[in-house]
This record gives structure tokens, sequence and C-alpha cells, in this order.
């Protein structure tokens, strides 16, 4: 009898902490990240932050491209990255074989062809120019998603994979504090690989021969390419280390996570002062100040007691529909000949823009909300 109320309060307690667990992961601070930033990047993509170029400050625009648009697609690989570490530390390879593995691969497939089709169907691209494709073009063409803002499926795909691997492998290391110290070190090393990479374009000439300036005209391109997955790489271990600290319950509001979220701060700027100051490209994702920015906004999140209101959560909710559904309009139907904007744009500078914004939100709101409605469709959004 003892043993039979032993085993059913073993039983609650598993149970209750299973509650905890579900109830832990839903943090809502990451509604109003997929929120903003979902409309951050349709932002970019219409234009709509490029707006102050023509009021004659372009010095604005550039920080808004460089420095706040920059940080969406971080933010989303912090937040996805997180969560799936979070349960996959639980449930090990299962989580990411049984489902993040097949999702990431129907979302990339059904997106990338879809997005072709369209240019197929709009003369944008033609099935010739793709079989036409080199080896390496069709490599290229693959990674970046069709050439388009789909590379992120299989940038996602790419450092999720990597990610699990690396998560099975520290299961060996029973000490947690060593785990720890483990992810800091490759953190450290991955973000002073970009860094390395970025800052090639300042000694490329001075002291090469041409056979060196020739390699590392490559690996620059290569690493300033918009599309490389490699870029990523330091998310995997800011999320490890950040779910770490969340399942010990040292994400608080307190002085030391007060000092760590300022030495964040200061470390993105002080990175994105180099940026302006040292490299010629700053637009592209292979930036240190990038990982610091977006590492600070996921603790910012996670502290955050601020309930989502019903548009954020909206929003939220249907971040990646609209992200998907956006490149229809933004990078197909706005470049196409069924749509010309200069008439408005002739009526007053920058309403073309505008419009352009709002069409494609809403259209991408509405398509979003008939696929979730479908059954065989709502997997994708």
């Amino acid at each position: 009898m003892h043993l039979s109320n032993r085993s059913k309060a073993l039983k609650s307690k598993t149970d209750s902490d299973l509650v905890h667990n579900e109830h832990r992961e839903k943090i809502e601070g990451f509604d109003f990240l997929r929120a903003v930033f979902t409309l951050v990047i349709l932002a970019s993509h219409t234009r709509l932050v490029l707006l102050p170029k023509l009021w004659g400050m372009n010095f604005i625009s550039d920080i808004l491209y460089a420095n706040f648009v920059g940080l969406a697609v971080p933010c989303f690989f912090q937040v996805s990255l997180f969560i799936f570490i979070l349960k996959s530390e639980e449930t090990g390879w299962c989580y990411f074989l049984k489902n993040r593995l097949p999702k990431l691969i129907f979302l990339y497939f059904f997106w990338v062809t879809s997005k072709i089709l369209f240019d197929i169907l709009l003369n944008l691209t033609t099935s010739s120019e793709l079989k036409s494709l080199s080896i390496r073009g069709k490599i290229e063409f693959f990674v970046s998603g069709g050439s388009s803002p789909f590379y992120f499926f299989f940038s996602l795909l790419f450092v999720t994979t990597l990610a699990a691997v690396l998560v099975n492998l520290f299961r060996s290391v029973e000490d947690s504090s060593v785990r720890l110290k483990l992810n800091y070190g490759l953190l450290i090393a991955s973000s002073g690989f970009m860094l390395f990479i970025s800052m090639m374009n300042l000694v490329v000439g001075s002291n090469f021969g041409e056979n060196q300036i020739r390699l590392a005209n490559t690996i620059l391109n290569v690493a300033q390419w918009d599309y490389n997955p490699l870029s990523f790489i330091p998310y995997i271990f800011t999320a490890t280390i950040t779910v770490h600290e969340f399942r010990r319950e040292q994400i608080k509001r307190n002085f030391l996570q007060k000092l760590k979220l300022y030495g964040m701060l200061i470390l993105f700027l002080a990175f994105t002062l180099i940026d302006w100051s040292l490299f010629k490209d700053i637009f592209h994702h292979a930036r240190v100040s990038l990982v610091f920015g977006s590492w600070l906004l996921l603790y910012l999140a996670i502290l955050s007691t601020h309930k989502p209101s019903k548009t954020i959560r909206f929003l939220s909710n249907y971040s990646l529909g609209i992200y998907a559904f956006h490149l229809f309009f933004t990078h197909a139907l706005f470049s196409s000949s069924f749509y010309s904007s200069s008439g408005l744009a002739k009526t007053l500078p920058g309403l073309d823009i505008v419009v352009e914004f709002f069409v494609a939100l809403v259209g991408s709101v509405a398509l979003t909300l008939a696929f979730k409605r479908t059954s065989g469709l709502r997997r994708f959004v």
C-alpha cells in the first residue's frame, strides 16, 4: 500500500513537471519577436525602410536596413533553435527525426517549388534557364532556395541538423558546466571565424600574390554571400547557452542578469561600429554584431512579462505564412508586367511603396488564413 501511494505520488509529480515544462516552453515574449520582425522583413522587401532616402536621409535608411532589418532573420533563428534545443535535450533524436526534420524538408520543397512555378508562370524565369545552370549554379540555386529569401528554410534545416548532432554528442558529457564551457568556446570560435572572414577584404591585395588574391576573393565572396548557411552557426551556441540557463532558472531580473544584458548591448554596439568603420559590405548576415544583437533580444523576450495583444498574437501565429506569401508579391507581382506603381509614385513620392506594403500584408494574411482552413495545406503555414 505504501509503495502504491509512493508510486502515485511520483507519477503525479512527473505529470506536474511535464505540465510545468510545457508551460515554460510557451514564452510569450517570442510572440513580440515574431510579429515585429515579420513586419520588418515585409517592410524591407517592399522598400518601406528606404523611404527616408526619398527625403535625402540616406544614412537613416542605411542604419535601418543594416542594423534593424539585419536582426530579423537572426532573431527567427535564435527563437527556433532555442525551442528546438529545449525539446531535443529531453527527447534526443526522436523529436528531430519525427517532427522537425520532415517539417523543414516539406516547407523547403513546397515553397521553393511554388515560387519557381510562379516565376515561370509570370515569365520571370524559364525552365530552360534553370536547366542550363552549371553544377555550381545548381548547388547555389538549391542552397539559396531558388535565389530567394526562401534560403531561410535551407539554412534553418542546416543549422537545426547541426544542432541536433551537437545536442546528442554533448549528452556524453555528464558535467553540465563542461558542456557550457564547450558551447562558449565554440561560440567564440565561430564568431571569431566570421570576424576573420569579414576582415579579409582589408588585406586582400596588400601582400598577396595573384593566386592568393584569387583564393582570398573566393573565400570572401562565399563568406559574404547572403544565402550562406555558415553565417548562422553561432546561433546554435547562443541558443544552447540560453537553454542551459533557462532550465536552471538563471534568467532572472537581477543585477547579474542586467550586467550580462548590458555586456551584450556593448558588444552589439562595438561590433556595429566596426561594421560601419571597416567593412565595405555591411549588409550581409556574416556579421558578429547581429549575433549579439539577436541574442540580447532573445534574453529580453524570455524576461518579458508583458502580455501580447491580440494583434501581436495574430501576427505571430501568421508569421510563417506572411513570410512565405509576401515573397510572391514583393519578388514577383510588384516586379512583373501585371503590376505598375509608376502612377502612384508620380502622385506622391513613396505612396507606391506604402501601397505595396499593405497590399502584400493583406494578401499574405488572406492566403495564410485560407491555407490554415485547408487540412492538406495548414502544415505549410
